[in-house]
């Protein structure tokens, strides 16, 4: 990072050099490892929360499609209902219904007989998914909750920006204690490499040289213009005469 930014070569590799780089594993790295265990777990858990609540969303869309369309039949059947006992009242006031009449009445009388068994089933059916959709209500509810318990405990546990002590620099070589990956490998070094070149820290949070570790590309780590202002009022050439004086 510090060598393509500054087109310098600021760093020769030589495996027999007294300058060391050392992995160190303490409890700084055993939290990098039990917070991404953490994070895992908590992608099971909401995985587990999403499968259920779309089987619970599937299964209320459902449930309401069938009580709209049981409803609807039901208040059909209440209208051709009424409008049968309403012929029925008017022919017994008049004394009977004549054989065409009475044969209509039976025929109608038998539809709405067979339209109320079917309307019977399908209430029954319903009420039956009710103790189902409010299951599945209560299992999204707990599960909700654990993942928010999860998620909680994460961030209170490891969701703080972590000051730049994955590594340090001593004088005589680097040790490195902290890392999560390589891109998390490749930022704490090029921090360290900076403080071997003589480099502070610098104020913007988006810097290599920030104290802190949280607003930079991981993926992709650049010197600011910090950093650069940095390097090269460390690097300078009055600096270095102002040094070897």
């Amino acid at each position: 990072v510090w060598e393509k930014d500054s087109d310098r070569e600021l760093f020769d590799y030589q495996s027999n050099a007294s300058f060391k780089i050392n992995f160190i594993f303490d409890e700084r790295q055993k939290q990098t490892i039990e917070a991404n265990q953490s994070e895992m777990n908590i992608e099971v858990s909401r995985s587990m929360y999403d499968k259920v609540l779309k089987e619970y969303n599937q299964l209320v869309a459902s449930y309401q499609t069938r009580l709209n369309n049981y409803n609807y039949l039901v208040d059909e059947f209440e209208k051709r209902l009424e409008i049968y006992n309403s012929k029925v009242a008017v022919i017994n006031a008049r004394g009977g219904a004549v054989p065409k009449e009475h044969q209509e009445l039976e025929a109608e009388r038998q539809y709405l007989e067979d339209r109320k068994k079917i309307l019977d089933s399908m209430g029954a059916e319903l009420k039956n998914l009710v103790p189902r959709v409010n299951s599945l209500g209560d299992q999204v509810n707990y599960l909700a909750q654990q993942l928010n318990i999860g998620v909680d405990v994460h961030n209170q546990r490891f969701g703080e920006a972590r000051e730049f002590d994955q590594g340090e620099y001593n004088g005589n070589e680097i040790n490195i204690y902290q890392f999560e990956g390589m891109g998390d490998l490749r930022l704490v070094l090029a921090h360290e490499l900076g403080h071997a070149l003589g480099i502070e820290h610098v104020e913007n949070p988006k810097s290599i040289m920030y104290y802190l570790m949280d607003k930079q590309d991981i993926k992709n780590p650049v010197l600011s213009n910090e950093d650069k202002v940095a390097f090269s009022e460390r690097c300078s050439l009055s600096y270095l005469l102002n040094f070897f004086r």
